[in-house]
């Protein structure tokens, strides 16, 4: 991913798709903050699924495209 994390600050927040075990695509968002676990350096990593909202986004932008044309259409 080339994301350089600095001392003690959560990384970006960044937008992936993951693979589960079954083949599913999966829309994800992951955070990740570097810390010391028993004291040696770690990264703690949460991952969300938010393939429900990539979804309705890209439900959204087809229905906004088909209402523009519509409204092209009828002027």
């Amino acid at each position: 991913m080339g994301i350089r994390l600095e001392k003690g600050k959560p990384g970006p927040l960044i937008e992936a798709r993951i693979v589960r075990p079954d083949n599913t695509v999966v829309d994800v968002e992951v955070a990740a903050t570097p810390l010391l676990y028993h004291g040696s350096r770690a990264i703690e990593m949460m991952v969300r699924d938010v393939s429900e909202l990539s979804r309705v986004k890209m439900a959204r932008a087809e229905l906004e495209r088909k209402v523009a044309e519509r409204t092209a259409e009828l002027r």
